[in-house]
């Protein structure tokens, strides 16, 4: 296990701000290919995604009731999970939903089927706590492999593949209501606890994952609207990281913690981290960056303030590179999601049907 090291972002010596612009070099011309997905979906239904390889999408079709253009997570259910073969253009798989009537926020593919986590919404305690489940479904059914309690529906546990397994973050409430926050490692028999704390609250339970390190954004000082970031593998946290801004987005690839940041909402730096060594290099950048999804190679996917698709290159000579909208069909720039897989390539969802692969 590495020793617990503790970086505060704000002295750090080794940190350097730089003024760059954005540039291709070192990142490949990324390839577009757009396409739809063959899948019928009624007036009420839209398609989400939440996890691919080269040629699988695997998505949760939602129903929302009544029918309404809001978000999903304010007036919808999930009725089941789908995967779709993009080299075909046909559902290979079907997962019905049968034991829960919420939005299913976290997903992933688990041995013969789906691993997903949701929340009670007719049995919340009169604390405010929401008890979230852990199944798992397969074409014979589905069953409850974990259970516990969050602060609210949107914080129910959060999964990651690390190192070819399946793992999850989740808080929960234990003797005398005390706060505290875990990973586990999914299991049909026992999930196996890798770590559990209560210093620390947890700013959302996304688990931001290379395939091999991850990264936990926890609150930081009160009111202040500042995250601490704490940096581990499957042997615990080796880093903590006390930004001195707030972070608009960050992800994790091969060798890098990567965050935009701001601390008046004009002003953005990008700001790379280095997993090995702690070292920050700073980049000033001319506007925010969003959706950062982190992936498994050197490179990041984002978008940026126009909502324009970008390929990130983090480190002491960051670089950014715009994609151009493929075949000029993004209507709705606003609604671009990623699925990334491998080193070098991701899904990006368009609108309900439409998506592009980018590689480089």
């Amino acid at each position: 296990m590495k020793i617990l090291k503790k970086f505060t972002i704000s002295v750090l010596l080794l940190a350097s701000i730089l003024v760059v612009c954005a540039c291709d070099k070192d990142i490949k011309e990324p390839t577009t290919e757009s396409f739809d997905l063959s899948y019928k979906l009624q007036e009420d239904e839209e398609i989400e995604p939440f996890f691919a390889t080269d040629s699988l999408i695997y998505a949760a079709v939602l129903k929302k009731d009544p029918p309404s253009t809001m978000q999903s997570m304010f007036g919808a259910k999930t009725e089941k999970f789908i995967v779709y073969d993009t080299n075909t253009s046909k559902v290979t798989e079907e997962y019905a939903i049968k034991d829960t009537d919420a939005y299913i926020y976290n997903a992933m593919p688990f041995e013969d089927g789906i691993i997903y986590s949701t929340y009670l919404p007719k049995t919340q305690k009169e604390s405010g706590q929401i008890p979230w489940n852990i199944n798992y479904v397969t074409q014979d059914g589905s069953v409850t492999v974990d259970s516990g309690h969050c602060r609210d529906n949107m914080n129910t546990p959060g999964f990651a593949n690390i190192g070819g397994d399946i793992y999850y973050l989740y808080e929960d409430f234990v003797k005398e209501s005390k706060y505290g926050f875990g990973i586990r490692k999914a299991d049909l028999e026992k999930p196996k606890e890798v770590l559990w704390g209560t210093k620390y609250k947890l700013s959302e339970t996304e688990l931001y994952s290379n395939g091999t390190d991850f990264a936990i954004m926890v609150e930081g000082k009160p009111n202040d609207g500042k995250a601490n970031v704490l940096i581990g593998n499957v042997d615990g946290i080796y880093n903590e990281y006390d930004f001195p801004e707030k972070i608009t987005s960050m992800g994790l690839c091969k060798d890098y913690l990567f965050c935009c940041t701001t601390s008046d909402g004009e002003k953005y730096t990008a700001r790379s981290i280095a997993l090995e060594s702690g070292e920050e290099y700073g980049a000033e950048l001319e506007e925010p960056l969003y959706r950062i999804a982190s992936m498994k190679g050197n490179e990041l996917t984002c978008v940026a303030g126009n909502w324009g698709m970008c390929i990130l290159k983090p480190g002491k000579e960051f670089k950014k590179v715009s994609v151009e909208d493929p075949e000029k069909i993004i209507d709705s720039r606003e609604f671009v999601r990623y699925y990334p897989y491998g080193e070098s390539g991701t899904f990006a969802q368009l609108d309900d049907k439409k998506f592009c692969r980018l590689t480089w």
